[in-house]
C-alpha cells in the first residue's frame, strides 16, 4: 500500500434525489487528502443525475456514472470497475459520515501495512433530518470475524468499510444474485463474508458511519430481505460445513426474529408474525428476548391507537418514538442530535447486545474455518 493511497467512494444512487446531495456533500466534506467520488446512477427516474451533476461541476474529485437499472449489486461493482483509487469505500446514497471516516481508516490499515481485508467502523442510526435514533454498542469483533459475521451483520451496512480495490476485485465484488432474490443488505453480508473467509479485518473505533432508518419503508422488504438472508446463511454453510451446524441455526434464528420485530415496529403484523414463527422453528431463543416483547407492544399500541383515531405517536413514549425502534435507557446523550455535530468518540453507557445474542457473538468468534487463509490466497 502507498503512504497516501488514492481512496475511491462509490455511491450507488436510485431515485435518491431526496438524500443524494446531503451524503455526497458529507463525502467532500472528508479530511482525508486524496479523495474521488464515482456516484453511479443506477437508472433514476428522478433528479439524482442533475443534483450530482451540479456538485460535480463544483467539485473536480466528483465523478457521475450512468447506467441502466440493474440493482445496487451491479451499480458498486460499476463504480469499483471505475475506481482508480487503490483503497475503495462504498456510501450509500442516503447514509452519512463523520469528516475523519477515510482519514481514521486509512491510519488503520497503514498500522497493518495493509494486509487486512476490510476496516470498518462503529456506526448510529439516524432519521429521515439526519438526528441521531440510537448507537448500537457491542464488543466490535476484530482479526478472524467469520464466524461472528455468518451469525449476524455487525457493520451497520456498506457505507462502513474500506477496502483494497485488488482484494475486493479478487473476491468478485458483489454478488448481483442476491439482490435479484428482492433484499436489501445481504449482498452486504455475502461480500463481507468473502472478504473475511480470505483476510483480517480491523475497527476505527469511532461513530463515523451515520446508517439512515427510513420510517414507513420495512414493511415491504423485510421478507424478501428474509429469503435473501437465508441464501447468504445458506452458501456459507456449503462453502464451509465444517462449522458447527448451530452457528448456522442460530444465524437463521437471529436473523428472522430480527426481521420480525423490524416489520411489527413498522406496523405490519402479517410479516412480522410470520418471520417470527420461522424464527422459533429454528431457533426458540432468538424469539424469547426483551426487543420481542417490546416490539410486540409498539405494534399493539399503534393499533389501538388507530382503532380510537388517535395519532400512534401519542401513545408511544417520547424516547420511543423517532421510526418505533427499541428503546434506549437514557445513557446515550446522543439520541435526538443531529449526527454531524455528535462527537464520534461520545459513547452511550448502557447496555450493548442482548446477554444472550452478545454469549453467542463471542462463542461463534471462536470458530474458526478449517480452510488455511494461507491457501485461499493474500493479494499484495
Amino acid at each position: 500500500m502507498t503512504q497516501t493511497p488514492l481512496v475511491t467512494v462509490v455511491v450507488p444512487a436510485y431515485d435518491a434525489a431526496r438524500f443524494v446531495g446531503e451524503t455526497l456533500r458529507a463525502a467532500c466534506a472528508q479530511t482525508y487528502p486524496r479523495l474521488e467520488i464515482v456516484v453511479v446512477d443506477d437508472g433514476s427516474r428522478d433528479g439524482t443525475a442533475a443534483i450530482v451533476a451540479a456538485i460535480a461541476a463544483r467539485d473536480d474529485r466528483v465523478r457521475l456514472v450512468r447506467k441502466a437499472n440493474a440493482g445496487v449489486a451491479a451499480a458498486r461493482n460499476t463504480g469499483i470497475e471505475a475506481a482508480r483509487g487503490e483503497l475503495v469505500a462504498i456510501l450509500d446514497a442516503d447514509d452519512l459520515w463523520h469528516p475523519h471516516k477515510i482519514a481514521r481508516q486509512v491510519e488503520v490499515l497503514a498500522r497493518h501495512g495493509g494486509d487486512l481485508g476490510i476496516v470498518y467502523c462503529r456506526y448510529r442510526e439516524i432519521d429521515e433530518a439526519g438526528r441521531v435514533l440510537r448507537s448500537p454498542s457491542f464488543e466490535p469483533p476484530r482479526g478472524d470475524v467469520y464466524g461472528a459475521l455468518v451469525l449476524f451483520n455487525f457493520l451497520g451496512g456498506g457505507s462502513s468499510a474500506l477496502m483494497r480495490r485488488d482484494r475486493l476485485i479478487a473476491v468478485g465484488g458483489f454478488d448481483p444474485d442476491v439482490t435479484r432474490l428482492g433484499g436489501p443488505g445481504a449482498e452486504d453480508t455475502m461480500l463481507f463474508l468473502r472478504m473475511a473467509e480470505r483476510w483480517d479485518w480491523d475497527l476505527a473505533d469511532a461513530y463515523l458511519l451515520g446508517y439512515r432508518r427510513m420510517t414507513g419503508t420495512m414493511s415491504t422488504a423485510t421478507e424478501a430481505m428474509a429469503r435473501s438472508s437465508d441464501y447468504v446463511v445458506a452458501d456459507a454453510r456449503a462453502r464451509h460445513p465444517e462449522l458447527p451446524p448451530r452457528l448456522f441455526r442460530w444465524a437463521a434464528g437471529e436473523g428472522r426474529a430480527y426481521l420480525g420485530t423490524e416489520a411489527l415496529y413498522d406496523g405490519d403484523w402479517g410479516a412480522g408474525l410470520r418471520l417470527l414463527r420461522r424464527a422459533g422453528a429454528v431457533d426458540p431463543g432468538a424469539v424469547l428476548r426483551p426487543r420481542t416483547a417490546h416490539a410486540l407492544a409498539i405494534a399493539l399500541r399503534r393499533s389501538l391507537a388507530e382503532r380510537l383515531g388517535r395519532s400512534a405517536r401519542t401513545m408511544v413514549p417520547a424516547h420511543e418514538a423517532p421510526g418505533e425502534t427499541p428503546p434506549g435507557d437514557g445513557t446515550d446523550p446522543t439520541v435526538g442530535r443531529p449526527f454531524l455535530e455528535v462527537d464520534p468518540d461520545l459513547r452511550p453507557t448502557g447496555p450493548g447486545l442482548p446477554p444472550a445474542l452478545a454469549r453467542r457473538c463471542a462463542q461463534a468468534a471462536r470458530w474458526r474455518t478449517a480452510r488455511p487463509r494461507a491457501a485461499l490466497g493474500t493479494a499484495s
